[in-house]
């Protein structure tokens, strides 16, 4: 709404409280296996075909990626957290990041640098590890004493 918009205003207050975790939300999360983990290509997707059709795309195209990034990899912390075995885990992260591969190919070392600081990075760490597998990057640690 607000790329379709002409003009907008910031209030000096909120009018707006939000709750995480209410059941029946959006927002909570039981950490269960479950397939809607893919629904998430469905909602971004859907956001980039709406700012196309407002002919606004090459002035949100980097955010737009982001969040089509951040949005999908965020999906593997849930999945790192459900109650199932360790190869199950395994096997729905795999295949979750191959997901993610696919639609979006590579990411830089800036994109990596800013998913880091959103999501945090034992997150990022979980796509990183998958990309490694494939040869597309080297992850190096470092510890300082």
């Amino acid at each position: 709404m607000l790329m379709k918009s002409n003009k907008s205003v910031i209030l000096p207050y909120f009018n707006y409280f939000y709750r995480i975790n209410n059941y029946g939300s959006l927002t909570f999360k039981t950490y269960k296996k479950t397939d809607k983990i893919y629904d998430i290509f469905k909602v971004v997707d859907k956001l980039e075909e709406d700012v196309k059709s407002i002919n606004k795309y090459n002035i949100f195209k980097k955010e737009i990626r982001f969040l089509k990034l951040s949005s999908s990899i965020s999906i593997l912390f849930d999945i790192n957290k459900w109650n199932v075995s360790k190869e199950e885990k395994e096997e729905a992260l795999k295949e979750m990041s191959e997901v993610i591969y696919d639609k979006y190919g590579m990411i830089s070392a800036n994109e990596i640098k800013q998913l880091c600081y959103k999501l945090g990075n034992e997150t990022v760490v979980l796509y990183l590890k998958f990309l490694a597998t494939k040869g597309k990057v080297k992850i190096k640690t470092t510890y300082s004493s």
